[in-house]
């Protein structure tokens, strides 16, 4: 009788399904696309501890090994100090480095990738890759050979 109108309602409720179908499916997308930057940003979110911050005072245990203990150096050894942050190092030889990848291996040792300057001299940029340990006493750091 009033095909029209019929016909109106089906297009209308098509019309309803299509929209609704639509927002399903970009809250899926969203939701999936959220979920891989979540666990991706996770992956390299890996950060020192706040606690490293501080004075250390360097003692060289072998050509990879140097052990940097807590506090400052004894007044004969003034250029062995350095300054640890959980984004920098900093040493009294005029070498500045910053942290850009920190990966957590363990509890208490981490790898590291940082962008240094050493300007004593000449300015010379260089990358440094190394494990750090926290220990009790201070920090561990082994340097990986470079090539």
């Amino acid at each position: 009788m009033f095909p029209c109108c019929h016909r109106t309602a089906s297009v209308s409720t098509k019309r309803r399904n299509r929209a609704l179908h639509k927002a399903t499916m970009k809250k899926a997308l969203l939701a999936g696309v959220t979920a891989l930057f979540l666990a991706t940003g996770t992956a390299h979110a890996d950060e020192l501890p706040k606690s490293i911050d501080g004075d250390y005072c360097k003692n060289i245990l072998d050509d990879s090994q140097v052990l940097y203990e807590h506090g400052e150096c004894d007044i004969g050894h003034p250029s062995d100090g350095a300054f640890f942050s959980s984004t920098t190092y900093e040493n009294m030889r005029d070498v500045f480095c910053e942290f850009v990848e920190i990966k957590k291996l363990t509890a208490t040792t981490y790898q590291i990738q940082a962008n240094c300057v050493d300007s004593h001299a000449a300015p010379r940029k260089f990358t440094s890759l190394f494990e750090l340990e926290i220990l009790p006493r201070g920090l561990l750091v082994t340097y990986f050979s470079e090539g």
